[in-house]
């Protein structure tokens, strides 16, 4: 397990852990204001509007066959199909629509309103007003955008997008008729707003955007320095995808059509996909290299990198396939590459899950909801507005979060396996430097024994030169007076002398031994007995 994280430098404090466990803390404090939807009640509304959109209708014309005014007679007529709420959904889907609904004032005066799209931009979209059963030729046209209208020239500086004002009579009612083209997403609520209302939720939205992207680039640099910190790979590695995954989501709200290319509009669709495409491969990556090796099977390795070769290679083709095919499939491969961080985070997690059972069990429930959510905005599943709104908002959160967390509890566990260690690295040294100890105490007794044993060689030898001395001189006077001897006399005697200097020669140590081997083959040295009358009546 140590493998993912690279282990843990034994110099870190219990400082770290506290600043970040407080900043998760306020994190998740902060998630409440960033996610609750806007409080209309909160915005000054005049109480006699009373303005709504009814009998709302579409027509699909995706060969573009029908003109205007044919369009919104077969929609006056009752040929569409009906609208639930004034919000249109289709999924993701590239074709062409018309959009007809009727606009009632039922106050007793005058209304200065507003169409609402609540959506950033579109690829191209027209909305013309007319007075009930006017002509087309008195329509007038309160909305035009597309993907090649620079930011300077919409209505004004909100992200949403918006029409112009017009205004409604006392019980007048008027019809609206949208020429929309669809890229990839149709999903676009309607809503009719006084502009004071408009732009206070704007700021109010603006507001909630700042203090989300300002929480969440403190989490990316908690995630920056936590990494560094552990000189770790697999965090730097998570920063730059959560990094990558929050420029998407800022790109699908309209901040990077606003600050980033405004006069480039035709990037509002590109830059996402590329980004979700590029953010799925590194996640496979990120997944491949930081997945406890246990775990990751050699086959379970080469399928996350074909997974993130394949996301590379739809990064690199966006600008050329159909943006339907390229929606579904990158949030198809958005759902499997997360799939491939729950089965991460889940192998960090086998070593504390005793202690931190609360934690674990907050991952497992965070991890189905944001899974079922996904699967259901990729099946097209009629969501509320709060989820299409705050949907990529919450999930993101919930996903930091959620890898932070991990991360904190993987490297903790980390460091009480180092700690561990450290113990039992501790406890080795003690038992080698009590062991070192007996033996040094053993070679010294050893050296004591051996130099008494060398005094006591020293001493036998002195006394084996004092005998052989007088052996020397009784062997020089015998021999002087052997003449008269017989042959087996002087033989007899001359054994006899030689048997009692090698009884007086001193004792060899072994290394002595070894080097003298051949001259010891050359000498008797069995014990035998002699007679000693022989040696009496000889002398």
């Amino acid at each position: 397990m140590k493998e993912a994280f690279g282990g843990l430098p034994a110099g870190m404090t219990r400082a770290p852990w506290t600043a970040c466990a407080t900043l998760l803390f306020l994190c998740c404090l902060l998630l409440p204001l960033l996610l609750l939807p806007h409080d209309a009640s909160a915005v000054s509304i005049p109480e006699q509007q009373a303005t709504q959109l009814t009998r709302a209708t579409y027509l699909e014309d995706p060969g573009r066959s029908l003109g205007a005014e044919q369009a919104l007679a077969r929609l006056r007529a009752g040929e569409g199909v009906p609208m639930p709420g004034a919000r249109f959904n289709l999924g993701n889907r590239d074709s062409h629509f018309w959009l007809y609904m009727q606009v009632d004032n039922t106050s007793t005066d005058a209304q200065s309103l507003l169409l609402d799209t609540g959506v950033p931009y579109r690829a191209s979209i027209a909305a013309y007003l007319l007075a009930r059963q006017a002509t087309w030729a008195e329509a007038r046209l309160v909305l035009q955008s597309g993907d090649t209208q620079p930011f300077s020239e919409r209505a004004s500086d909100a992200v949403r997008l918006h029409s112009r004002e017009f205004a409604l009579a006392p019980g007048e009612s008027a019809e609206l008729l949208l020429d929309y083209a669809t890229r990839g997403s149709t999903y676009m609520p309607l809503a009719l707003k006084s502009p004071d209302q408009f732009f206070a939720e704007q700021n109010d939205y603006r507001l909630r955007a700042v203090l989300f992207y300002a929480v969440c680039l403190v989490i990316l640099l908690l995630m920056y320095l936590f990494g560094l910190a552990l000189r770790s790979s697999q965090v730097l590695g998570y920063a730059v995808l959560f990094t990558l995954a929050l420029m998407f989501i800022a790109a699908n709200e309209g901040y990077g059509y606003q600050y980033l290319w405004p006069n480039a509009p035709g990037w509002n669709q590109y830059a996402g996909l590329f980004l979700l495409f590029f953010a799925s491969g590194l996640s496979f990556l990120v997944a491949r290299h930081a997945m406890d090796p246990e775990v990751l099977t050699t086959r379970r390795k080469r399928w996350l990198l074909a997974m993130a070769v394949l996301s590379f290679g739809f990064a690199a083709s966006c600008s050329t396939l159909p943006f339907t095919v390229l929606i579904n499939v990158g949030s198809l491969l958005l759902l499997v590459s997360y799939g491939a961080q729950v089965i991460t985070i889940a192998s960090w997690l086998r070593a504390a899950v005793k202690r931190h059972l609360v934690s674990l069990a907050a991952i497992l429930i965070t991890i189905p909801v944001v899974v079922t959510l996904i699967a259901l905005m990729i099946i097209g599943f009629d969501l509320p507005d709060l989820v299409f709104e705050h949907g990529a908002r919450s999930i993101y959160f919930f996903s930091v979060i959620t890898t932070v967390t991990a991360q904190v509890l993987h490297a903790m566990a980390l460091r009480r396996e180092h700690e561990q260690a450290l113990e039992n690295s501790l406890a080795a040294a003690q038992r080698d430097a009590e062991l070192s100890r007996a033996l040094l105490e053993a070679e010294q007794k050893y050296t004591r024994a051996q130099a008494l044993a060398a005094q006591r060689k020293q001493q036998l030898a002195s006394t084996s030169h004092d005998i052989r001395q007088p052996l020397t001189s009784l062997r020089a006077v015998l021999d002087s007076g052997s003449v008269a001897m017989s042959d087996s006399e002087r033989d007899t005697l001359q054994r006899s002398l030689d048997y009692i200097e090698q009884l007086s020669r001193p004792q060899v140590d072994d290394d002595q031994a070894s080097v003298s081997t051949n001259d010891e083959a050359q000498h008797d040295t069995s014990v035998a007995p002699y007679r000693a009358d022989l040696l009496l009546q000889t002398v």
